[in-house]
């Protein structure tokens, strides 16, 4: 469904504007560099008038004198680092003028920005020897109405299974996910102390650990995602779960809908699949039991007893949702 398109390019440029920025960096010499690779985007973008940019510096020139509601269309190649702190009065869409051959960024940096719209994207992540598991390349920070569509969020292996977050989101409102494709990452989203978080028709395969994990999260809507093929580092002592809601921020998430979704194992490693569990906290807590919570019609393909296993939630509906029973090859039951 994605393909590969090889995209020759090195390049070392650093421009920082005052209100927003793109900046390119060379890669570690031991270090495969990241958008040498670019994913073609099998979705149809919309067609669109817009601000055609050929390079970082013609869109870091673009960003610095725009005002909101300019639509900027990327050619293809390698953009760097995107990081933009500007808060525009209306939506600026960033969009790559060629699903076929995309625009590819290295990191993307979106902290107290607002009316951002990323459509049709790479964002390419290549694993450098030390680095840890934790590492975060693309990041919104306190920020609000952001959407994020028809992208690849392209990981690195390290010992032939993924590293690094895919996305992380912290102290954000309204942020959309939709119609992206997440793989090759330890985890794949990771959001926590925001509201309205919305993941809409994404896809998540070759995951390490968790496909999306959430904390102290008000207004989450997860619904017809697929994710599947998950591959864990055998003894890797990782606890992976598809979809993961948590307490490690030392509050509740409210107002959670997970809907029509797909979780397969396919032809990957098993995994817990809707996990709620206590992350180590008092649930006597009012404070720490999530509420208002909606898990309906998903399709559950697994080998873990965790299928759908919830605690401390007040206010909770599970109805209409299939969990199937797939046999482990290795023992031919379910761990």
């Amino acid at each position: 469904m994605y393909r590969l398109r090889s995209i020759v390019g090195s390049l070392t440029l650093a421009v920082t504007l005052a209100g927003a920025f793109v900046l390119l960096l060379s890669p570690p010499l031991a270090a495969a560099p990241a958008c040498t690779e670019a994913n073609a985007i099998d979705k149809v973008l919309s067609a669109e008038k817009g601000q055609s940019v050929r390079n970082s510096q013609e869109l870091s020139t673009a960003l610095r004198e725009a005002q909101g509601g300019e639509t900027f269309l990327l050619a293809p190649g390698n953009y760097g680092v995107l990081a933009i702190r500007t808060a525009f009065s209306k939506p600026v869409t960033l969009r790559s003028a060629d699903a076929n051959n995309p625009a590819c960024f290295s990191e993307l940096r979106l902290k107290k920005a607002r009316n951002v719209t990323l459509d049709g994207v790479v964002f390419d992540y290549a694993y450098a020897p030390g680095e840890r598991n934790f590492i975060v390349r693309f990041s919104i920070r306190e920020s609000a109405n952001i959407v994020i569509s028809n992208s690849v969020f392209d990981g690195g292996h390290k010992a032939g299974v993924g590293h690094g977050r895919g996305l992380f989101i912290k102290n954000s409102a309204s942020v959309e996910l939709s119609n992206n494709v997440f793989r090759k990452w330890w985890k794949g989203v990771v959001g926590a102390d925001s509201t309205v978080l919305s993941l809409l028709g994404n896809e998540f395969y070759d995951i390490r650990s968790d496909g999306m994990g959430f904390a102290g999260i008000d207004r989450l809507r997860v619904e017809n995602n697929h994710l599947h093929s998950f591959r864990g580092l055998p003894n890797g002592g990782d606890h992976r779960d598809m979809l993961q809601i948590m307490r490690v921020t030392n509050r509740r998430s409210t107002d959670v809908t997970i809907m029509s979704n797909i979780f397969d194992m396919g032809a990957g490693d098993y995994t817990q699949t809707i996990f709620m569990g206590s992350s180590g906290k008092n649930l006597n807590d009012p404070m720490l039991r999530h509420q208002n919570m909606l898990i309906e019609n998903n399709i559950i393909y697994n080998a873990q007893a965790h299928g759908i296993s919830v605690y401390g939630v007040d206010n909770i509906s599970i109805r209409k949702n299939s969990v199937i029973r797939v046999r482990r090859d290795e023992t031919k039951r379910v761990s």
